[in-house]
């Protein structure tokens, strides 16, 4: 069957709709919207060289950046063939260079975590939002996605429910100063409303990258980004003493081979006892 443009684009929305959590599809459309500007025929027509030459055209970034978006392309054509909307996965034999472990040059220091916090002591969301990015170990969808009935007192500190890949669920546990931040962050905001806000609106994962990248600026740390407080929360936490299993159940790992790479650098679901920013 030939299909159009247009079925093209509500196959496309299908696809999206398919993903669970919000900020993935965000991130999903974006880079399949890249894709299509780039090689703007019918799904049907794409041709292995099509997706080779896309690639290609991506050799100034990372090789961990064009490895995700080749994944998400082969995901919506592995999609597509599952529904019986086309025949072939031309992404599928498209392969890319392996991403180099650049883990030890993502991981902070604690003197760097407190600088890029410090800098941003003049904003109460900033400085609310990059603080919660160390001391929970949280994914920047996982933090972007809170809305406040996610966040409730416990003892003099609260627990926050983080959702997480494929929607599963867990429990963090933060001081009583992050409590403290939270609550005159919240105002009089609803249970649903979201806990970190751009314009009345939820913040998406960009918003929450140049919030990162400004602190970056300010506390002379370059080219950082949200992921790498997740690293240097699991590296410190461990070096400070926190077991292993706890640390692999905090970040929400699959397994302890994902976590056991901290080991090589450097409840209680929780890393914040563990961690030491003001």
């Amino acid at each position: 069957m030939n299909h159009g443009i247009r079925d093209d684009e509500h196959a496309i929305d299908q696809w999206l709709n398919s993903k669970r959590a919000g900020l993935t599809r965000e991130t999903y459309n974006t880079a399949i919207g890249e894709f299509r500007r780039a090689v703007p025929v019918p799904l049907a027509d794409v041709s292995i060289a099509d997706v080779q030459t896309w690639i290609g055209s991506h050799s100034h970034q990372s090789a961990a950046t064009i490895q995700r978006k080749l994944a998400t392309v082969r995901s919506l054509f592995s999609y597509l063939m599952r529904v019986g909307y086309l025949k072939e996965n031309p992404a599928s034999v498209v392969t890319t260079d392996k991403p180099k472990d650049t883990l030890a040059e993502r991981i902070l220091s604690e003197d760097q975590v407190q600088a890029l916090v410090t800098a941003m002591e003049g904003n109460l969301r900033d400085y609310t939002l990059i603080r919660l990015l160390y001391l929970s170990g949280g994914r920047v969808s996982e933090i972007a996605g809170l809305s406040w009935r996610d966040v409730r007192a416990s003892g003099e500190g609260a627990q926050i429910t983080l959702f997480g890949k494929g929607q599963k669920t867990r429990l963090i546990s933060v001081p009583v100063s992050m409590r403290e931040d939270l609550e005159a962050l919240r105002g009089k905001a609803g249970a649903s409303d979201p806990v970190f806000v751009e314009k009345e609106k939820r913040m998406t994962r960009q918003q929450v990258y140049d919030v990162v990248k400004d602190a970056g600026k300010l506390a002379g740390i370059p080219a950082v980004s949200p992921h790498w407080f997740r690293h240097s929360s699991a590296s410190h936490a461990l070096a400070n003493g926190l077991g292993l299993v706890n640390v692999s159940k905090a970040l929400g790992h699959t397994t302890l081979a994902v976590t056991q790479r901290y080991l090589h650098v450097g409840l209680d679901n929780s890393l914040a006892g563990y961690l030491k920013i003001g």
